[in-house]
């Protein structure tokens, strides 16, 4: 949708600038987000967006379904590339990460970090580099469908692979 260039003759010039600011955000889709060095507390409408900065803290937020929600990334300041991005959960302890978490820069691996509400060890369950997918062992790789029952894991006791049935080990290699 484009608004024509239209000349309002004899109108107040609030109302002119008005409407060169409509204009400008509907034909070239600028809007400028709020931007703020402080995290975001106050309780806003369904879809509001911000921008948070705060040192190399950089984050996106936006307030959906009753909570703010972001995703953040690094502060290279020049670069997506020398950023670490990472996606979470709403307490942080269930996230995906990419470049650097390590300290080394440019490692080109993303890590799946997951929280355990179950009494088992919280952290990075899975990595993604260019060599390939790498699992922790002891960690059920699970067949869709199957009810969590049936599954592949690597057993760090035995340094098997074992596959399960219906929760029955059913081979071991």
């Amino acid at each position: 949708m484009k608004i024509s260039d239209y000349e309002l003759y004899r109108m107040p010039w609030d109302l002119v600038d008005f409407k060169d600011e409509v204009v400008t955000i509907i034909n070239y889709g600028k809007y400028a987000f709020m931007v703020t060095n402080g995290l975001p507390t106050f309780l806003a409408g369904e879809g509001e967006q911000l921008m948070y900065m705060n040192g190399t803290d950089r984050r996106f937020y936006i307030y959906m379904g009753g909570a703010w929600n972001w995703v953040r990334w690094g502060g290279g300041g020049t670069g997506l590339s020398t950023d670490t991005w990472w996606i979470h959960d709403a307490n942080s302890d269930t996230y995906v990460t990419t470049e650097g978490t390590s300290g080394s820069g440019n490692e080109d691996v993303i890590r799946f970090s997951v929280g355990d509400s179950q009494g088992g060890v919280a952290g990075e369950k899975v990595t993604v580099d260019s060599t390939g997918l790498s699992v922790i062992s002891d960690l059920r790789i699970g067949l869709e469908g199957r009810g969590g029952n049936t599954f592949w894991k690597y057993n760090s006791g035995t340094e098997y692979i074992e596959a399960w049935v219906n929760n029955i080990k059913r081979l071991e290699m």
